[in-house]
């Protein structure tokens, strides 16, 4: 309470990030607590389609653009995760020993602001080590690349002919 909020545009909603963000939630339950309306029906919905809101993640055109990066990067690398290392980089020492750790005991970490396109350098850590293993699965990895591919491939189509 007796932190200052003023440099947020929004102060009031600058309070409410920051303490869903230290409540280390899923990100979908953040949302959800975010826009409190339609909880009931939005939770109606994951019942019927079987889906637990814990597994449900925010995908922005950043992570798109991780998870294809990271692709490429271990198409040229045979064993270093690249990528992984590459988010190491943005940390300080006691940052990075925090992450490994966290990471390696299997736990998932903070991440981050919702209204960042990227998210925390450890949970993209963290997913990329995740994703490496996924993609040792050739076809798990021929459907993420035509998904993402074909995804974006649209939108710049639609992009172009709507402007």
């Amino acid at each position: 309470e007796k932190n200052d909020y003023s440099q947020f545009p929004n102060p009031e909603m600058g309070k409410v990030q920051l303490q869903l963000l230290f409540e280390n939630k899923n990100p979908m339950e953040r949302l959800i607590n975010i826009h409190e309306f339609g909880v009931e029906y939005l939770f109606s919905w994951f019942d019927k389609l079987k889906l637990d809101k814990k597994s449900l993640r925010v995908i922005t055109s950043e992570d798109e653009a991780d998870m294809l990066a990271q692709v490429i990067l271990m198409d040229e690398s045979d064993n270093q995760n690249a990528f992984a290392v590459s988010r190491l980089q943005y940390m300080t020492e006691s940052e990075k020993n925090y992450c490994q750790s966290k990471v390696g005991k299997g736990i998932v970490p903070n991440y981050g602001f919702l209204s960042d396109t990227h998210h925390s350098q450890c949970w993209r850590y963290w997913r990329s080590v995740k994703l490496k293993e996924e993609l040792k699965n050739s076809s798990k990895k021929d459907l993420l690349v035509k998904s993402l591919l074909s995804r974006n491939l649209q939108e710049s189509y639609r992009e172009f002919y709507l402007n």
